[in-house]
């Protein structure tokens, strides 16, 4: 997996989000009840998945430590300064649901 430039990551940043995003590849896991989805990593994973691609949102990903309402993201993302409308973690948070995987 290759992350845009130009996303608020420095390279290094993006190589090591990459590396994650293989490695989360070749890790296998059950997923059978509630809590272990709950458990599992949430951005980069093969898993969890809309349109057939993986999620990620840098903001999210450097200040929420797991999942919450949406507007508990957007006032944990805005305490750094960073600009996040409801509407986004909104969205995100339908795709989590979405791309969780059944069974």
């Amino acid at each position: 997996m290759v992350l845009k430039k130009g996303n608020g990551m420095s390279a290094y940043q993006r190589e090591v989000m990459s590396a994650w995003a293989e490695f989360l590849k070749v890790v296998r896991y059950e997923c059978v009840n509630v809590q272990q989805v709950w458990e599992q990593p949430l951005f980069l994973n093969p898993r969890i998945t809309h349109e057939q691609c993986s999620l990620f949102n840098l903001p999210i990903w450097r200040r929420v430590p797991g999942f919450m309402r949406a507007q508990v993201i957007v006032d944990e993302v805005r305490e750094i300064d960073e600009m996040m409308r409801l509407g986004t973690a909104e969205s995100l948070l339908e795709k989590i649901k979405v791309g969780m995987p059944s069974g």
